[in-house]
C-alpha cells in the first residue's frame, strides 16, 4: 500500500472515527504534533527556564563546564576500558594532523608554528602572548544542573541509536558551544532574551542567555527537537 492511499484511508477514517479512537491515534503522534507549538510559546517551560536561570545567578546551581559533565557522563564508560592510548595512522597523516586530533579530543587550544618563527627567545614571548590574547574573546559557558541532566539523558538517547553514535553527538555539542563561546549574539533572542541553536546533526536543540555584565553563557536547556520539553 502507498503512502499516499495510506493519507486518504486515514482522513477518511478520521471523519468518521469516535472521540475515543481520535484521541489515541493523537497520543500517538503527540509529541511531533506538538512540536509546532514552539518552546517560547510554553509559558510554563519558559517559567521553568527562568527559575533556571534564576538558581545560577543567586548561586543556588553552581553550574558546570561542558568538559566537566562529558567527563562524568563518559566515567562509567571508560572505567571499563584500559586508559591507554595506541595511535597508529597511515604515513600520510602527518605529525601536524596528528597534533590536531589530540588538541580535539583534550579540547585544549593549539598554534602550530615553524622553526623560522623561533629564531630569538623573545619569539617564543610573543607566541604565547598572542595565544593567550585570542581567548579574551571565549566567553565562559556553564551548564546548570538540569541541563546538565539533559545532556546524560540525550547522550543515552544518542547511543541507544546506534553504539558510537553517543561521543558524536558530545563532540558536536563541544563545536556548537565553542561556537557560541564566540558568538554568543550570532543567534536571535526569542521570548526572555533566551536563544536558541538548533545543532545540524542531531535533532536536539540547545537553550542559552548571554549574560554579557558577567562575560558568561548560561546553558539552560538541551532537549530533543521533536519532543515537547515538558514531556522530556
Amino acid at each position: 500500500m502507498t503512502i499516499a492511499t495510506i493519507r486518504e484511508k486515514l482522513q477518511e477514517y478520521i471523519k468518521t472515527a469516535d472521540a475515543e479512537k481520535i484521541k489515541a491515534i493523537f497520543t500517538l503522534v503527540e509529541n511531533d504534533i506538538r512540536i509546532e507549538d514552539r518552546w517560547f510559546q510554553d509559558q510554563e517551560f519558559l517559567d521553568d527556564l527562568d527559575q533556571r536561570f534564576k538558581d545560577y545567578k543567586a548561586g543556588i546551581d553552581k553550574g558546570s563546564t561542558f568538559k566537566e559533565v562529558k567527563s562524568e557522563i563518559l566515567k562509567f564508560k571508560y572505567e571499563k576500558s584500559t586508559p591507554n592510548i595506541l595511535l597508529d595512522s597511515p604515513r600520510m597523516l602527518q605529525k601536524t594532523a596528528l597534533k590536531h586530533i589530540i588538541a580535539n579530543e583534550t579540547d585544549v587550544n593549539i598554534k602550530i608554528t615553524s622553526d623560522p618563527d623561533l629564531d630569538k627567545p623573545d619569539d617564543l614571548t610573543s607566541l604565547v602572548t598572542n595565544l593567550h590574547s585570542d581567548r579574551y574573546v571565549e566567553y565562559n559557558i556553564a551548564l546548570c544542573l538540569k541541563a546538565q541532566k539533559e545532556l546524560s539523558q540525550s547522550y543515552k538517547w544518542v547511543e541507544r541509536q546506534q553504539s558510537g553514535l553517543g561521543l558524536e553527538f558530545l563532540n558536536q555539542v563541544n563545536k556548537d558551544l565553542k561556537f557560541i563561546s564566540y558568538k554568543p549574539q550570532f543567534y536571535a533572542l526569542e521570548n526572555r532574551d533566551y536563544r536558541e541553536l538548533i545543532m545540524k546533526n542531531f535533532p536536539f536543540t540547545i537553550l542559552y542567555k548571554f549574560d554579557e555584565s558577567n562575560y558568561k553563557i548560561i546553558i539552560v536547556s538541551i532537549f530533543h527537537s521533536k519532543i515537547n520539553p515538558k514531556f522530556k
